[in-house]
């Protein structure tokens, strides 16, 4: 490439590769084969020398190529000088290369590294006049601060809603919303917090209400504080798999962990009081720390009848998480890009199937994972 000639690969696999140079009245070609159980390739065919005309100019090399060529730079100093990084590539390449040529590769090496995260502050007001032109129903919004400089604002919070999830929501699906709160780790420690709900197949979308709405939450990162002053209406539920950690703690050597996970799935009170009462009889006083945390938050049998929900832990929010694990580590803006723009395809794959299904089947479509965010 540096000497202004271009190749074409003729196969390309796992196992082999063999190249030649696309000029047709040139002999030159490579091949090379993968050594068994090892990832070396060794050299097995080589025309050294091309026959073909060189090109009086030279191509400037892909932008990845050079990110992935000068990674070191940016692992040794993440705000590398552009004079520097102007020189580095331009003294292995022989090719002049343009600021905005420069700027792309400086973004690709951050983006790899994780290391981009003012560039993904700045995008955001970008991604929010993307997300209205898409829909103007979607909402959007995001706070600022100021400090000493009351000219200079400062990212605070921000949040998102979808609406198609939220019609979704309004018309097919349960009222029982689960609410997590996921600490991102980056250099500004956020915390993006999430609120799902399941459709008539127990599969997971996204909402954000007040009135007849149930919320389950495990409290942690203030999510209980956040639900009560942004949710005042809504029927408040404790996971159970958060309160047995508690109770772990607080009791470790009693033996009624099996007897406090029946009392919690019990499907009506008679069964409830029962184990309770048998769970009295092992250990009175983590008995009564158990009453004392509002059983009637926990309990399957005080599910609200309207919520038509059986979940007893947040575990559709972990299930989310486990999805979205690849994109947490992003800059703020591609993070939210990149969520907004996969859950939006999988969101027309399912409206596809609805119609193929007809609309009376709607209520009880699969819906895929999606999500409404707080930041």
């Amino acid at each position: 490439m540096r000497d202004g000639i271009k190749l074409y690969v003729m196969e390309n696999t796992s196992t082999f590769i063999n190249c030649e140079c696309s000029d047709l009245m040139c002999d030159w070609k490579v091949s090379a084969a993968k050594v068994r159980k090892s990832n070396v390739f060794v050299l097995k065919e080589i025309t050294p020398n091309h026959t073909c005309k060189r090109r009086n100019y030279k191509f400037p090399l892909r932008t990845k190529w050079n990110a992935e060529k000068f990674l070191h730079l940016w692992v040794q100093n993440p705000n590398i000088d552009f004079h520097i990084l102007r020189y580095e590539i331009e003294t292995c390449s022989g090719f002049k290369y343009p600021t905005w040529k420069l700027e792309a590769i400086d973004k690709t090496a951050k983006l790899w590294l994780r290391t981009d995260h003012n560039y993904g502050y700045e995008r955001l007001f970008q991604y929010k006049n993307e997300m209205l032109k898409v829909n103007s129903n979607n909402i959007v919004i995001i706070q600022t601060k100021t400090f000493d400089d009351p000219d200079v604002a400062v990212f605070d919070k921000m949040f998102i809603l979808f609406a198609d999830y939220s019609h979704a929501f309004k018309t097919t699906c349960r009222r029982l919303v689960i609410v997590d709160g996921w600490e991102i780790d980056s250099p500004y420690k956020s915390v993006m917090l999430v609120a799902v709900f399941r459709d008539a197949n127990n599969v997971v979308l996204p909402i954000v209400f007040c009135e007849g709405i149930c919320i389950m939450c495990d409290g942690d990162n203030r999510v209980d504080e956040a639900v009560s002053k942004s949710l005042p209406y809504a029927q408040y539920r404790q996971c159970c798999f958060s309160l047995y950690n508690k109770l772990k703690e607080q009791f470790p050597l009693a033996p009624v962990y099996l007897l406090f996970w029946a009392a919690c799935k019990s499907t009506n009170k008679v069964t409830f009081q029962q184990h309770m009462m048998l769970l009295q009889d092992q250990n009175r006083d983590c008995y009564g720390w158990l009453i004392n945390r509002e059983y009637h938050c926990w309990a399957l049998y005080c599910m609200p009848e309207w919520a038509k929900g059986t979940d007893i832990t947040i575990s559709a929010a972990e299930q989310l998480r486990s999805w979205l694990l690849k994109y947490l580590d992003m800059n703020v803006a591609n993070r939210f890009t990149t969520i907004t723009r996969e859950t939006a395809k999988n969101f027309e794959k399912k409206v596809l199937g609805w119609v193929g299904l007809g609309a009376g089947q709607h209520h009880s479509s699969s819906t895929t994972t999606n999500h409404t965010k707080c930041q």
